[in-house]
């Protein structure tokens, strides 16, 4: 009963989109309607450039990691805990308030893992980074590099719960990430490294390459 109170409360923490309300607030304007349609801080940037997207992605972290650090807090277990990663995960990629569109849910997972597994976090980043540097492909080798988090935290010792939690996080961003996945391989190696800074307004994309 805890694990399910726990998953609801987590999946509306993460249905706050801070970039939807950010833009919303300082322009007026739907991000959903605007470059790649994700509220995530790469399109965030688009409009309100490098500011917007730091405060975006602090905004983004900090609901994962009081997701999850509730059920830490009142000692529910880790079944609660791996839960909770997987709702704000899914609440920040599918909010309900926004018809379901949302972000790519790479802030949540980092947010959460690096509360829980922290160490296993890093050496999914630097796997990521390296593969990133290696195939010039940002969201194929930074998927591949993080979808080894799990690995790396249930041999550091992860609750199996948790790391089942992280993996489930994992999947969603996968699914979150298939338009922008497909649209990286058509196009030529570091055609997706670019983060947009200015103020680009064009219409959201379907399956646009620019990202969360």
């Amino acid at each position: 009963m805890a694990a399910l109170g726990v998953v609801i409360l987590a999946y509306l923490l993460g249905c706050f989109s801070t970039g939807y309300y950010l833009v919303r607030v300082r322009t007026g304007q739907d991000l959903r309607t605007i470059g790649s349609g994700a509220t995530g801080g790469r399109n965030v940037a688009r409009v309100l450039g490098p500011v917007g997207f730091l405060v975006t992605g602090a905004g983004d972290l900090a609901k994962a990691v009081v997701a999850v650090a509730v059920p830490i807090w009142f000692d529910l277990g880790p079944v609660a805990v791996g839960v909770a990663i997987v709702g704000v995960t899914a609440g920040h990629i599918w909010p309900i308030q926004l018809g379901f569109r949302g972000g790519k849910g790479v802030a949540p997972f980092v947010g959460s893992s690096a509360l829980v597994a922290p160490i296993a976090l890093a050496v999914g980043a630097v796997i990521a980074a390296a593969l990133v540097l290696v195939s010039r492909r940002l969201n194929l080798g930074g998927l591949i590099g993080f979808a080894l988090t799990p690995a790396a935290a249930l041999l550091l010792g992860a609750p199996v719960p948790v790391v089942a939690g992280i993996a489930g996080s994992v999947v969603l961003m996968v699914v979150a990430h298939r338009s922008n996945l497909r649209a990286e391989l058509g196009a030529a190696p570091g055609s997706s490294f670019r983060i947009p800074t200015g103020r680009s307004l064009r219409p959201a994309s379907r399956g646009g390459r620019g990202g969360g």
